[in-house]
């Protein structure tokens, strides 16, 4: 929805071929025919054979990449292999990418928007404008909606995640920002606007708690960090240690 307000106002499509954003890199003119990109953050690699079950991929240089599924993490600039399916698309996110997600739905509204989760890869410096609107009327041709930055920088064992302020005359619900920070180390400390957060042992348990906190998964590498949405600029941090 956010790719599309950028389009909108930039005239850069949602979906581009992969030489788009990285045309520097010559081998993205022939290696990534099938691919695309959604976005800059996002490289698509649809599975166009049938009965593949993996899929070569070619990673642009200039940035490292990680496999969606394992958070696996690959230099730019080499073609890897991954496990693939006509019913599985290989995605790759570049170091720094930003992906904005809400509950899964089947009809725009079908609920309340009671969260929104900011997925983050870390390893570069990027940012993000969320737009949105009430998603059923053309109030937004009258400039009726709202647009949050987002920024985020740092490394696997030192993250920041800047959420906010929003602007715009649309207030969404009441909701939590759950920030999603992929392939960190050894996380052991997370600040909200300066104040530290309670860590809770499970995501299930800090959707319970009620308020601000964190947990972090040692197996998927996975932090997870709740913030109530008051529209305010927060500034999360996240701190951990290198793996002996």
């Amino acid at each position: 929805y956010s790719l599309a307000y950028q389009a909108a106002t930039s005239g850069i499509p949602m979906n581009v071929p992969v030489p788009f954003h990285y045309l520097s890199d010559t081998n993205t003119w022939t290696l990534n025919e099938y691919d695309f990109l959604v976005g800059r953050d996002l490289l698509a690699a649809p599975v166009v054979n049938s009965g593949a079950v993996t899929r070569t991929v070619y990673l642009p240089a200039g940035t490292d990449w990680y496999h969606a599924g394992t958070d696996s993490r690959y230099p730019g600039g080499q073609t890897v292999e991954v496990k693939a399916s006509l019913g599985s698309l290989p995605y790759f996110m570049r170091a720094g990418g930003l992906l904005v997600q809400g509950p899964v739905m089947e009809y725009v509204d079908q609920s309340p928007v009671s969260y929104l989760d900011v997925h983050v890869w870390p390893g570069a410096s990027n940012r993000f404008t969320l737009f949105e609107d009430d998603g059923l009327t053309t109030n937004y041709l009258a400039g009726i909606h709202a647009l949050t930055p987002i920024q985020a920088a740092g490394s696997a064992t030192g993250l920041t995640v800047v959420l906010g302020p929003r602007s715009g005359v649309y207030s969404p619900a009441a909701r939590d920002w759950y920030v999603v920070a992929h392939a960190m180390s050894n996380l052991n400390r997370v600040v909200a606007n300066g104040m530290e957060l309670t860590r809770y042992g499970y995501r299930s348990a800090l959707a319970l708690a009620g308020g601000a906190g964190w947990c972090f998964d040692t197996v998927t590498r996975q932090a997870v960090v709740r913030i109530p949405d008051t529209g305010a600029s927060v500034s999360v941090e996240l701190s951990g240690s290198n793996p002996l």
